[in-house]
């Protein structure tokens, strides 16, 4: 982990943020887990915000994902499948 990475848990998800300055851009990603699984990335590259703003924008955006997530319905088949290779859990 770098020093601009956190993570925190919104409505019974683990969120692991982490961004890595790069010169003058910010790139960085959030990943979300669900009872221990993974379930999405969101992720960030920009030049205008400085590392404190980028890990606020990356929150905002795994807190919105979750949202919608528990807002929609579950049943049936959803046309996603497990992600795979290479992911795990969360520490």
């Amino acid at each position: 982990m770098t020093e601009g990475d956190a993570d925190f848990v919104y409505r019974n998800w683990i969120v692991r943020v982490e961004i890595e300055p790069a010169g003058e851009a910010i790139s960085g990603h959030a990943d979300l887990y669900w009872r221990g699984q993974h379930k999405c990335r969101v992720a960030l590259a920009t030049s205008r915000l400085d590392p404190t703003r980028a890990r606020l924008a990356l929150g905002t955006k795994a807190r919105a994902f979750i949202d919608g997530w528990i807002a929609r319905p579950h049943a049936g088949d959803s046309g996603f499948c497990d992600i795979q290779a290479g992911d795990s859990a969360p520490p």
